[in-house]
């Protein structure tokens, strides 16, 4: 019986001694962080969140894009201030005036700083002084393109809503049919010059190539936002930065990943890309203040309580300085 149990105590402490620990759990992979990021419009600069989107540059910043397409700047900065959105791609002069109408806006990066849309006549408008008593066609009111028919009109010394006539009639196939039909005399369009020249239509005011800085495309987010979110700010404009240089590096992979994105209305694709792609993005994309305080001035001219207002109020460069002095965003 004692050799027996001796045996025993044996065998325990052999199995003692050799069973192994538990493997420990590997980690729980972190679940990508949800981001609602809008754009202004459907276009080829605003399209370098789909490029972002369909090359992982979101995912490879831990980020799960939801992007949605508004009808405008306005809609965008009603939809951020809703909480429908985190970010938005859109106009920096609709961020100015949600901001100053009470909303807690800013402006992150400044993507776009010059105007993108030309203004095209038909017919006998040939020329910008042939403009007068005739009627223009916008996407809509209160938008940059809006804001681009102001500065043309005034560059051409004709008055707003007086000298010319201002219709809101939708998006750019909508405007370019009336313009066909003889509906209207003169359109705002960003299409290319072969689209143009085959329609037969004139270019008037080729605004992209003016030197006339404007807030085109901004990023534009909450300063809550910022303030609550700033690894979601921060991870978004990386992602973003890194998905123009893509954009810019590779035109026919771009072109593929677009496809699903923008129709054959905004041009032939190749070309649309080179003439109004991501040509027109400002590297590295800070805020052009000088841009903003225009739009501010030409607003008080009409609006008082703008006076006083400085581009400085609407911008914030904390998140972009710091990526860039780690060698991203351009830096």
């Amino acid at each position: 019986m004692r050799a027996w149990s001796l045996l025993a105590l044996l065998l325990v402490g052999c199995e003692t001694q050799t069973t192994e620990a538990p493997a420990e759990a590997p980690p729980e992979a972190t679940a990508p962080t949800p981001l609602k990021l809008g754009l202004a419009i459907p276009s080829y600069v605003h399209a370098v969140a789909w490029v972002g989107d369909g090359t992982g540059a979101f995912d490879a910043h831990g980020l799960d894009p939801e992007i949605f397409v508004m009808k405008g700047s306005s809609a965008s900065m009603t939809g951020l201030l809703a909480g429908e959105l985190d970010l938005a791609l859109a106009g920096g002069d609709a961020a100015i005036k949600a901001t100053v109408a009470g909303g807690d806006l800013v402006v992150l990066a400044g993507v776009v700083n010059k105007h993108y849309h030309k203004l095209i006549g038909r017919g006998e408008v040939d020329a910008p002084e042939k403009l007068a008593g005739h009627v223009i066609g916008l996407p809509f009111y209160g938008g940059p393109q809006d804001m681009a028919v102001k500065f043309a009109l005034a560059r051409f010394g004709l008055g707003y809503g007086t000298d010319v006539e201002v219709k809101a009639m939708g998006a750019d196939y909508a405007r370019l049919t009336a313009l066909q039909k003889g509906d209207v005399d003169a359109v705002t369009a960003a299409a290319p010059p072969s689209m143009i020249a085959e329609l037969g239509f004139h270019v008037l005011g080729d605004l992209p190539s003016w030197d006339l800085a404007f807030p085109y495309m901004q990023l534009v987010t909450r300063r809550s936002t910022l303030a609550e979110r700033p690894d979601l700010v921060r991870s978004t404009l990386h992602a973003l930065c890194d998905a123009m240089e893509t954009y810019k590096g590779d035109r026919d992979g771009s072109l593929v990943i677009l496809q699903d994105h923008l129709g054959p209305n905004k041009g032939p694709p190749g070309e649309a890309y080179d003439t109004m792609g991501p040509g027109a993005y400002a590297w590295p994309p800070d805020p052009d203040a000088g841009a903003l305080q225009q739009v501010i001035d030409f607003l008080v001219e009409s609006d008082d309580k703008y006076a006083g207002r400085t581009a400085a109020e609407f911008i914030d460069t904390s998140v972009l300085d710091g990526l860039k002095a780690q060698g991203a965003c351009g830096g």
